[in-house]
C-alpha cells in the first residue's frame, strides 16, 4: 500500500501550470514538523486538475494544509526524483492563517 497523509505549511505561493498535454499542475513543497521534534522534513508535492486549481486559489505561503496521495518516484537519464503525487487537500490550522 503506498498512502501518505501529510500536515505542513506551504514554503512558498503555490503557482499554477500547465503540462506539455495542457493538463493543468501546481508543484509546492511543505514543511512537516517531526512528531515531538524540532527538526523539519521538506517534502515536494505535485496537484493535477481541480486539486492545482484549488490550491493556487485558496493557499499562499505559511498556511497550514492537510494533504493525502502517493509517494511517486521518477526516474530520468540519471537522476531520481520522490515527491508527493496529491489526491486530497484539505484545510487545517485556524482560519486567520
Amino acid at each position: 500500500m503506498n498512502k501518505v497523509i501529510l500536515k505542513g505549511r506551504l514554503t512558498q505561493d503555490p503557482e499554477e501550470r500547465k503540462s506539455k498535454n495542457k493538463k493543468v499542475y501546481t508543484v509546492y513543497t511543505i514543511a512537516v514538523q517531526r512528531y515531538n521534534q524540532d527538526e523539519v522534513d521538506f517534502i515536494p508535492c505535485i496537484s493535477w486538475d481541480k486539486n492545482a486549481e484549488f490550491i493556487t486559489k485558496y493557499f499562499k505561503k505559511g498556511k497550514e494544509i492537510l494533504v493525502s496521495g502517493r509517494i511517486k518516484v521518477v526516474k530520468e537519464d540519471d537522476k531520481q526524483n520522490t515527491f508527493v503525487e496529491v489526491d486530497s487537500v484539505e484545510f487545517c490550522g485556524k482560519k486567520e492563517d
